[in-house]
């Protein structure tokens, strides 16, 4: 068996890196389908059929959070400015798990610390 796999930890983290890779693949190309087509404003709404299950889902969550609007005829539209919007939301909800985690890490660098001039006596 691979050493790597059989770390219960290890291959979970592989496992969720993974669907994460998945999942913004699937927005990166539902986003790059219509940036491509530059359907981004009412006037040059597409329509669009999403090409699998999981494009399905993401366009219906896309479409939810009003990244994705509807105009008449069935056709569609990507709102820079509500993807912009949700970047800068994703980013300052990341904010305050960065300051955790660095804390974390200091207090564990400064907790372990030890001084190698004091090894040898």
């Amino acid at each position: 068996m691979n050493g790597s796999r059989t770390m219960g930890g290890a291959y979970v983290r592989s496992v969720l890196m993974t669907l994460l890779d998945r999942v913004r693949g699937t927005r990166r190309g539902i986003r790059d389908h219509f940036f491509e087509r530059e359907a981004v404003w009412p006037e040059s709404a597409i329509p669009y059929a999403p090409p699998t299950r999981r494009h399905a889902r993401e366009f219906g969550r896309l479409f939810e959070a009003g990244i994705i609007r509807a105009v008449a005829g069935g056709r569609f539209y990507m709102h820079q400015f509500a993807l912009r919007h949700a970047r800068d939301r994703a980013a300052r909800r990341a904010v305050p798990w960065v300051i955790v985690a660095a804390v974390a890490i200091s207090y564990l660098a400064t907790r372990f610390y030890v001084d190698a001039s004091q090894l040898g006596n």
